[in-house]
């Protein structure tokens, strides 16, 4: 359920970094009108999960406008004035489930540009490669590949090639419409869950996501409304965010998860724990236990590190 929820909430600012701006203005000027955007529209959209990404608006934006000044000045990026102009709009008239996407589809008008680097070049941002993708491994760049294929290896979702996600056997698939089988490794696409009969199936059929009151086996909850099912009652509940030194799991029967960018739940070995507020940049982070980095730092070799100029 954590994962899910934090996943949810970085998408939308990790996928939307390079779409930004005014063509007549300014870089800073651009990028903080972009963050001002993006950050209002997703606390609009979805402001059960904005906690568990973003102390406030205002964090959001500043942490925002550090990853856009870095993409829009990157060597060979392929990105255009109007590219940049069209990409907003999309944005400003996408509905908020178009944003809650699972299937690693570009907004209109967001798909990444063609640029110039070569492959193997290094790389900050899809747009600088002549493939439009630049794989990021543990460094703090990336290197300009090619998107994986259905049924290829990946090791995240943005691996693989638009319209696919990476499965549990990190395996490109095609996400199941309404009506479809699904499985671990047959997700559901867009905001479908894996509705099953029973709980603790590891199958089932894809369908809406239920809605608060409404029953439930598993992880077949609202997640973009911090939903989850309840052990107890199996029926989908408002999840809760404690701030750090505060108690997270299931607390009297409640999931707590951790408010704050980069927050982990620090655990016992008994599924409750105590929140731990997320590593700044230049703080120890680990990218499985956590502590995380809040975007667009990266954890490289267990330091959070900001975005760096990388294109060759």
């Amino acid at each position: 359920m954590k994962t899910k929820l934090i996943g949810a909430a970085l998408a939308v600012g990790l996928g939307l970094i390079a779409c930004s701006s005014d063509p007549q203005a300014s870089p800073d000027e651009a990028c903080a009108s972009f963050a001002d955007s993006l950050c209002n529209k997703f606390k609009g959209c979805f402001p059960e999960l904005f906690p568990s990404a973003y102390t406030d608006v205002a964090n959001c934006v500043a942490r925002q406008k550090i990853g856009c000044k870095n993409t829009v000045t990157a060597k060979g990026t392929g990105i255009t004035s109007t590219d940049i102009t069209t990409c907003g709009s999309g944005l400003s008239n996408a509905s908020c489930d178009k944003i809650y996407n699972s299937d690693n589809t570009p907004l209109d008008g967001c798909r990444p540009k063609t640029g110039t680097l070569e492959a193997g070049t290094a790389c900050q941002d899809d747009s600088q490669c002549k493939s439009s993708f630049c794989k990021f491994g543990t460094s703090s760049c990336g290197a300009c590949g090619t998107r994986a294929a259905a049924g290829s290896k990946c090791d995240s979702t943005n691996d693989c090639e638009f319209g696919l996600v990476c499965g549990a056997t990190s395996t490109c698939v095609k996400p199941g419409a309404a009506g479809d089988s699904c499985s671990n490794d047959k997700p559901c696409g867009g905001k479908l869950v894996c509705k099953t009969g029973t709980a603790g199936s590891t199958t089932g059929t894809c369908a809406a996501p239920g809605g608060a009151g409404d029953a439930c086996n598993g992880a077949d909850c609202d997640g973009s409304k911090a939903l989850f099912c309840s052990a107890e009652s199996r029926q989908c509940q408002a999840a809760k965010f404690a701030n750090p030194g505060e108690a997270c799991g299931f607390v009297s029967g409640t999931y707590t998860g951790c408010s704050g960018p980069g927050a982990v739940c620090a655990t016992t070995g008994t599924g409750n724990g105590t929140c731990k507020a997320g590593a700044k940049d230049g703080e120890a982070c680990d990218t499985t236990k956590g502590p995380f980095c809040q975007t667009p730092a990266r954890c490289v070799n267990s330091v959070c590190t900001l975005p760096t100029a990388c294109g060759g």
